[in-house]
């Protein structure tokens, strides 16, 4: 697919700070990792699809808030009018367009923003990350799955879902990435000239809501997370398909992701082999067992060498039971 070169230069300078740490998770060693329970691991590799799901669902319903709050704060300073005013000057009324959207994204329901998240991981790394196995770990073994990343960049386009490094902090740490954006836009006017009024609209837009999306309290920095973020009413994918579960007594909806290459993706390098560096089974009472079990479902599914990709973590955690 042929991508617009103005439309990409703007995407740049709106992006910026997301561009810049794909390029670090890039770097040798980096990998993603999903934590999860060692039963949803199972369900992810037979199923070879991951579930995007709810915000309305997510373990802290005050993380989007968080991020709007911080938006709206930097919109009332002087840098909202910088923006505003740079927004007018690529195409007239721009800015009320985009006001008219911050303002109703506010009212915006959770359950129209579906989600998965990973965390950064070192590649050496066999222990995992002992804050998430506190969540997962127990009687009930947790599992992180270790995901190479080097697909991320066509999936995001094919899939329509958009990998977003978590930003942590409040304004103080907010701002400045929102300046900067800014500054690219005023030293830049044909950026915003360059492409249509609606597609600026849609860049800008978009921009703001991944923002809101990406950004939480500091006190969650050592998840290091990123999210996978699909806004299925807004941009939608074919090849990413909605669902009806039940997840611990809760009737939801859910959007499947596909892992492996189907008809009309055109993603063929993209396979559970090509996919998968590792799994980390978390302390648990019958954590063998369940290496045992998706050794053998990574083996069914055509991965090379399975018994040398899971491993169990000898990290100290209090078992229960």
């Amino acid at each position: 697919m042929q991508i617009d070169p103005n439309y990409m230069a703007l995407s740049d300078a709106l992006f910026g700070y997301a561009l810049s740490r794909t390029a670090e998770l890039g770097s040798p060693g980096k990998k993603l990792a999903h934590y999860t329970s060692a039963e949803n691991a199972l369900n992810i590799l037979t199923g070879k699809k991951i579930w995007l799901r709810s915000a309305a669902v997510m373990n802290d319903h005050s993380e989007i808030e968080h991020g709007r709050a911080i938006l709206a704060a930097c919109l009332d300073t002087d840098l909202g009018q910088r923006f505003w005013t740079v927004l007018d000057r690529g195409h007239a009324g721009l800015a009320k367009r985009v006001r008219d959207r911050v303002a109703a994204s506010r009212q915006r329901p959770r359950d129209r923003i579906f989600m998965v998240s990973l965390s950064e991981h070192d590649e050496t790394d066999r222990l995992g990350r002992l804050s998430m196995w506190r969540a997962y770990g127990g009687p009930t073994a947790g599992a992180a799955i270790i995901v190479n990343t080097e697909i991320f960049d066509n999936a995001q386009i094919n899939l329509m879902s958009f990998a977003s490094p978590v930003l942590y902090g409040g304004t103080q740490v907010f701002a400045p990435q929102f300046e900067a954006v800014i500054a690219k836009l005023e030293a830049g006017p044909h950026l915003l000239n360059g492409v249509s009024a609606d597609v600026a609209f849609n860049a800008v837009a978009s921009a703001l809501d991944f923002a809101i999306l990406s950004t939480k309290h500091v006190g969650f920095g050592e998840e290091r997370e990123w999210r996978v973020i699909h806004l299925p009413f807004d941009y939608a994918s074919a090849s990413v398909t909605e669902r009806l579960v039940t997840i611990r007594g809760t009737p939801q909806l859910i959007y499947e992701l596909p892992l492996v290459n189907q008809p009309g993706m055109n993603m063929p390098k993209l396979t559970l082999d090509r996919l998968i560096h590792t799994i980390i089974i978390g302390p648990a009472l019958h954590a063998e067992t369940c290496r045992c079990a998706l050794v053998e479902a990574l083996r069914m599914n055509g991965v090379q060498q399975p018994e040398n990709r899971v491993v169990v973590s000898d990290i100290p955690l209090r078992q229960w039971g």
